[in-house]
């Protein structure tokens, strides 16, 4: 890229690794007889950047521009999700009540 006093930036390459496990417990004939109410439900539990990655950029002089910073670009770093979610299974008794869909973030420092 072309720009800054002092010329053109350099950015290195950038990879990261992200986790994400699946879990449906109403497929899992033994817990659905443990726990029905697990029936139709799953969980997803995601981590964004495990290794929390950051882009290096330098300019020709090998410096840092301060607007390029590592914690500038990336200040979040990993993030965890868990995400549980039930099927839309009407309930002949109770029409108001349906499915639900939730979710817990966290940031990890």
């Amino acid at each position: 890229m072309t720009g800054g006093a002092n010329g053109n930036l350099h950015f290195a390459p950038l990879a990261t690794f992200d986790l994400r496990l699946f879990y449906n417990p109403g497929e899992d004939i033994g817990m659905a007889l443990k726990l029905p109410w697990l029936s139709g439900t799953s969980n997803r539990l995601e981590i964004s950047n495990v290794f929390d990655a950051k882009q290096r950029v330098r300019d020709q002089s090998g410096m840092v521009p301060l607007g390029y910073q590592a914690d500038l670009i990336n200040p979040i770093g990993p993030i965890g999700r868990d995400h549980f979610q039930e099927a839309a299974y009407p309930d002949p008794l109770f029409p108001a009540a349906g499915s639900g869909d939730y979710q817990l973030e966290i940031r990890i420092a």
